[in-house]
Formats: C-alpha cells, structure tokens, sequence
C-alpha cells in the first residue's frame, strides 16, 4: 500500500553463522548525486545507528558529493561488536523516498574510510526523525510473514 504521506517496506528475514533468523529492513532511497538527478541507495535501517553511514568508496562511485580528504576526522564508534575508530567525513545527503512524496529530505551522513566502512550504507536516526516516522509493524501476512517497516512523513 502505497499513498504520498505512507509506505509499507516489507521486513526480510535470513539465516545467521548461529542458526538464529535476523530481520531487518531493507530500504531503496534516491541520493542527490553531483550531477543534476538521483541515485538508487540500498539502506539497512538500523535503529542502533545514531547517523546514516555510508561507505566513501560507494558513495564515490554512485556520484554522491563528499568533502574532500582534509576533512576527515577520527571519531570513537561504539557497535555491537564494541567500540572502534573510523575515519570519517561529515556532510548532509538529500534524500527521496521512492512512494512517498517528491520531496527531498536533508540528513547528515558519514561518509566512511576503508577499512572500517560499513558492507552497505546503514540509515541511522539523526534527521530522519525529523521528518519520517518509523514503524516496526511485526504482524504476520501471507505477503510479508515477518512484517513491515512503515514509513510515514511528519
């Protein structure tokens, strides 16, 4: 179901090392790039993750416009893994939400140095909640068994 102020993201589940089943959702957002358009973004949503991150080396490749080298910096991350370093460098990325409406949100992201770039980029909190609500709906259907991520514009 998809109307301009709502849209349903089915939740997908997979099979861990451990045996256990993770659920996560996996979101397609349209990135400003350097030249007039959008780019096609898979997202995990991670509602653990403070900021959007996403990998320098992807975001440079998909032609998303990041600062330059002398503007990294070095920040304490803590993951469920523990806590690290990352070097990092900090802008805001205009985003559209494909089903939603035409407009375009601003959110800050850290744009991620090897070798501590996340696989994908993750959508983290800070700016989306300003403008989106974010629900987890878990109720079983035939169509989503383990439920879906509403997103709704404030």
């Amino acid at each position: 179901m998809v109307d301009a102020r709502r849209v349903r993201i089915p939740l997908e589940g997979k099979f861990i090392e451990t045996g256990a089943r993770a659920i996560q959702a996996k979101l397609k957002l349209l990135v400003q790039t350097s030249k007039p358009g959008f780019e096609s973004v898979d997202f995990i949503v991670d509602p653990g993750c403070g900021i959007t991150s996403i990998p320098r080396v992807a975001a440079e490749e998909w032609g998303i416009p990041i600062p330059s080298k002398d503007k990294i910096k070095v920040i304490n991350v803590r993951t469920s893994t523990g806590s690290s370093k990352q070097r990092v460098r900090l802008a805001k990325i205009g985003v559209r939400v494909p089903g939603l409406t035409s407009k375009v949100f601003h959110w800050s992201c850290h744009f991620v140095e090897p070798p501590q770039a996340p696989y994908m980029a993750l959508l983290g909190l800070e700016g989306v909640l300003n403008d989106l609500r974010l629900i987890f709906d878990g109720t079983y259907s035939l169509e989503n068994p383990y439920g879906v991520l509403i997103l709704e514009i404030i």
